[in-house]
């Protein structure tokens, strides 16, 4: 444990620092990722309290009665205190009554109350309240969950900094309090503190050095100083970021050494002249060109290409795919389900089917998938490693050990969001070659918006999709509520007995305590009786066995069932044409890059699309998702909504949030301050690739950063 005698520095980790104590500091690690000094100094406080700007009750609701948002903050009493059982699932509120100086008065409120809170707000003779009044019951206005803090004598001036604290964090005995005294003990004892951000931008934006801002966001003078040391640290964040992704790109495009094609090679002309049933779009046609120009380059290519659904992605991957193997090299594509990664085996297949490479021999493809087993498998794992193997198509059963290429150069990850980057770089790392690193091409379906393809993938190229194929018709899209929903089945039997097939989608497997909405069981079983024996229905989950998914997606794809009942399991993916009608239950659970994702399975073929969304009463989020559903099929119009109301974690997924690098800075609201930051590093990097006279910055990259975001073989 550290004493007073030893030099704390921003790396000791916390479980070091006496005054916080082991489980705490595990506790603090756990529930908040924080594991040093440095982390626990950026843990920024989520707002300020100015206590020179005291709010009256009174002033505060006539604030709300204009409909301004009105906030009560002011020195009050509590009268009324009450703990009351409601009469729905028995649940405990806690109630009290503010009174301030003025003799104004206002309800507060806790939900899910305890006997402990009871005793606490008895125990204050006065108190500094804050807290929004908003509509508390049917008629009466009141402030839910307030903010209440033990007064001490007058109302001081000072600016109070407030923590957020999880019930997690909470329920492990680490108080707000808590964590200001350790800051505030860090601050003053921490001895490294360096500034490493070049002195011309501390000019050019007025940010204060690293040290004083610290002190300032945490315990600062006046708000100003609040505010510019917050927005010094979200630049630091996004600048650090911006660099270490653009010095990546750097050593990619000009050190690192990828397979260098010298020509196109017989495959992709056989298949243009002689398979390809139609001519690929403007938007294709010029992605080709850009991978090749990057399989041509002698550096390792590291491309993002996103499209909505339907507009031909695998047709261009296939395309650089059979570059590669008319090149002599092995392939590797990457699917994150077994269903999907089915769909591609076969559809490669039938795609290569008569292709001849030049010695004469034809294009081999395997399927590598966790259902491959005992001899089959090692058979496959000796061919793939003696070069035998031309195109190896999988789900994470690629990256398992075992698995070596002979030849590897060039790995295609379908739905990239489904996979971690150490993911992608274990699959990438399977060429037998150490010094040559394989050519990689990640696809999304799901659009990402400009903010975050800068933040996460800001060292790959990027290409753009946006026409889809001749022949295709936009979807329409209708919204019913649950009580019409006899309504839409009639108009899916409708277009069943025109020929069509459809999907019905639910968003759960089976019923909860939590949820009252469709589940795909009791929907399964809706569904059978409202269509009757006479109409064959197939269901499909994730919780099924492969081998049953298969079957049902083969009996769907093959005409054999006229519906499939299904999970949001075939939100990627899945490719059949005479699907035309796709019906999402409960589409008020789903983000809009799902229901948009979901919508594409749709648009497969020359018959019209319709997607119809059933949904309960709506919330104000989930409305404003339905609406954008009804309104656009533009897929990043559509990325740009969903950022805004779900944040950029959940359209990432957890796998590649980019939570533990960005503490402080907002992709929702620091859009400018990440533009800023990408153009300062561009400007830097361009002059100074190496940042040797940045001495501080580069050591602060390439420590901190390394092992994130300097992902060099990763992409």
């Amino acid at each position: 444990m550290a004493t007073k005698k030893e030099k704390i520095t921003l790396q000791t980790p916390l479980v070091d620092i006496k005054k916080i104590g082991t489980s705490k500091a595990l506790a603090l690690n756990k529930e908040l990722g924080l594991s040093t000094v440095e982390d626990l100094l950026l843990y920024a406080p989520s707002r300020y309290i100015d206590k020179s700007n005291m709010t009256s009750i009174k002033e505060a609701k006539e604030r709300f009665k204009q409909g301004e948002q009105a906030i009560v903050h002011t020195k009050v009493r509590l009268e009324g205190i009450a703990m009351i059982r409601t009469k729905n699932k028995g649940r405990i509120i806690v109630e009290a009554v503010a009174v301030d100086e003025e003799g104004e008065k206002i309800r507060l409120v806790w939900f899910n109350g305890a006997s402990w809170l009871v005793k606490w707000l008895k125990s204050l003779d006065e108190a500094v309240l804050y807290g929004r009044i908003q509509k508390v019951g049917r008629n009466s206005m009141g402030i839910s969950h307030p903010e209440l803090r033990k007064s001490k004598g007058e109302v001081d001036n000072s600016i109070i900094p407030v923590y957020h604290i999880p019930a997690s964090l909470g329920r492990k005995k680490v108080t707000e309090t808590q964590l200001k005294n350790w800051i505030k003990y860090l601050l003053e004892e921490v001895e490294d503190i360096e500034e490493f951000l070049p002195e011309f931008l501390l000019k050019k934006y007025g940010f204060p050095t690293r040290k004083e801002a610290f002190k300032q966001m945490h315990f600062p003078e006046d708000m100003s100083l609040a505010k510019k040391s917050k927005d010094r640290f979200k630049y630091e964040e996004l600048f650090l970021l911006q660099t270490a992704l653009l010095i990546a790109k750097k050593k990619r495009v000009t050190v690192e050494k990828g397979y260098k094609i010298e020509k196109s090679g017989v495959l992709i002309h056989q298949f243009v002249n002689e398979k390809l049933p139609f001519e690929l779009t403007d938007d294709q046609k010029r992605v080709v060109k850009e991978i090749y120009r990057d399989l041509q380059s002698g550096h390792p290519m590291k491309r993002l290409l996103q499209g909505d659904v339907g507009s031909g992605k695998t047709l261009v991957a296939l395309l650089a795919i059979l570059i590669m193997v008319g090149n002599g090299y092995q392939c590797a594509l990457m699917a994150p389900t077994e269903v999907l990664a089915n769909q591609h085996y076969k559809n490669f297949l039938k795609y290569v089917e008569g292709l001849r490479k030049e010695d004469g021999q034809p294009v081999r493809v395997q399927l590598l998938t966790g259902s491959v087993k005992g001899k089959k498998r090692k058979d496959l794992l000796v061919a793939l490693r003696e070069g035998y193997i031309d195109i190896l198509i999988g789900t994470h059963a690629l990256i398992e050990d075992p698995i070596q290429f002979k030849k590897l150069g060039l790995v295609v990850v379908d739905e990239q969001h489904r996979f971690g980057v150490a993911q992608r770089a274990r699959l990438l790392a399977k060429s037998s070659d150490e010094d040559i690193i394989p050519h990689l091409l990640v696809m999304s379906a799901t659009p990402i918006p400009r903010t975050l393809a800068l933040t996460v993938y800001g060292d790959l190229d990027v290409s753009v999709i946006k026409q889809l194929p001749p022949g295709r018709k936009p979807v329409i899209t209708r919204h019913f509520y649950e009580n019409n929903r006899l309504e839409a089945y009639r108009f899916v039997k409708y277009q069943i007995d025109q020929g069509r097939q459809a999907y019905i989608i639910f968003p759960l497997i089976e019923e909860s305590e939590n949820f009252d909405y469709a589940n795909i069981e009791e929907g399964y079983e809706r569904v059978k009786n409202f269509f009757g024996p006479s109409y064959s229905i197939a269901i499909m989950h994730g919780r099924m066995k492969p081998a049953d998914k298969q079957k049902a997606m083969d009996d769907f794809a093959s005409g054999k069932a006229q519906i499939l009942v299904a999970t949001n399991v075939v939100e990627v993916g899945v490719d059949v044409p005479n699907a035309t009608t796709i019906v999402i239950e409960s589409a008020e659970r789903f983000g809009l890059s799902q229901l948009h994702q979901l919508r594409g399975r749709v648009c497969r073929s020359s018959h019209q699309p319709y997607c119809i969304l059933i949904t309960g009463k709506l919330g104000i989020d989930s409305k404003k998702r339905i609406n954008a559903m009804l309104k656009t099929s533009d897929g990043f119009k559509l990325a740009e909504i969903d950022l805004e109301l779900r944040g950029p974690g959940d359209l990432l997924g957890v796998q590649q949030s980019g939570k533990d690098i960005m503490r402080i800075a907002d992709l929702l609201t620091d859009r400018d301050t990440l533009v800023n930051a990408r153009q300062d590093s561009a400007f830097i990097i361009a002059k100074d690739p190496n940042l040797n006279r940045f001495p501080k910055l580069q050591e602060r990259i390439l420590k901190q950063m390394g092992e994130k975001l300097f992902w060099q073989r990763i992409a």
